[in-house]
């Protein structure tokens, strides 16, 4: 079995309870036996997180777990608390392992919602499509892994061609935010495009969901990207 660790890939958001539950899959796409360390981080204050004990039905432990040769792995949180508990998942694995989350939303007398991101190391720059028209809105999950705060800036081009500048709330070392981009940018109401985010201090990570006007949620692309910003400042 290999042990060393050669990556280190972030999940930007976990949720367990109130109707939420999130399975982490590990595939394992080598011929040899493997080993995963999973950490979590919860929500306090303020983008603050602590570490999270959250509890898997299948591991005790999601410390220095087995992930066999051409193999996946799958881990599904209890789910069964009352009130919502969100934070951010730091997967070490081996070369070779990919990683993604499936997030459910169960609410009584309608269909069970799911959606789906990619585990990814962490970027200086992410690129997010955005739309916020016809009731539905785009959520980001945003996340700091380092050890240092940082400020994340934003720009936005929409559809029509204009450009507007934003700036996230400084971030604490492994901090998480999570939110509907029209209720943090308002000028976003009713307009999609593209947003981009970037940071001269540090990496972070992103996901992003899009919800309907029924609440009804999908997973929506984010590419993470290296080098200068691309959208122009007016």
């Amino acid at each position: 079995m290999t042990c060393a660790f050669g990556q280190a890939l972030i999940i930007p958001q976990v949720a367990d309870g109130g109707g939420w539950q999130t399975t982490l899959v590990l595939t394992n796409t080598t011929t040899s036996s493997t080993a995963a360390s999973v950490s979590f981080y919860q929500d306090t204050s303020n983008g603050a997180t602590i570490p999270w004990n959250i509890s898997f039905l299948e591991v005790a432990s999601t410390q220095s777990i087995t992930v066999p040769a051409a193999a996946s792995i799958f881990l599904h949180s209890t789910g069964t608390a009352a009130a919502t508990s969100v934070g951010w998942a730091s997967i070490n694995v081996g070369p070779g392992v990919a990683a993604y989350a499936i997030f459910k939303q169960r609410v009584l007398g309608r269909q069970d919602q799911e959606g789906t991101a990619t585990a990814a190391a962490a970027a200086t720059r992410i690129l997010v499509p955005f739309d916020n028209t016809g009731g539905g809105v785009t959520a980001i999950a945003v996340v700091n892994p380092g050890a240092s705060s940082q400020t994340i800036s934003a720009t936005f081009r929409t559809v029509e061609g204009a450009v507007i500048q934003g700036t996230l709330d400084t971030m604490p070392a492994q901090g998480h935010m999570a939110f509907g981009m029209p209720q943090q940018f308002p000028r976003l109401i009713g307009r999609s495009g593209l947003a981009e985010f970037y940071s001269t201090t540090g990496t972070f990570s992103m996901l992003a969901l899009r919800f309907n006007s029924t609440n009804a949620f999908t997973a929506a692309p984010v590419y993470p990207q290296a080098g200068a910003p691309i959208i122009p400042l007016q």
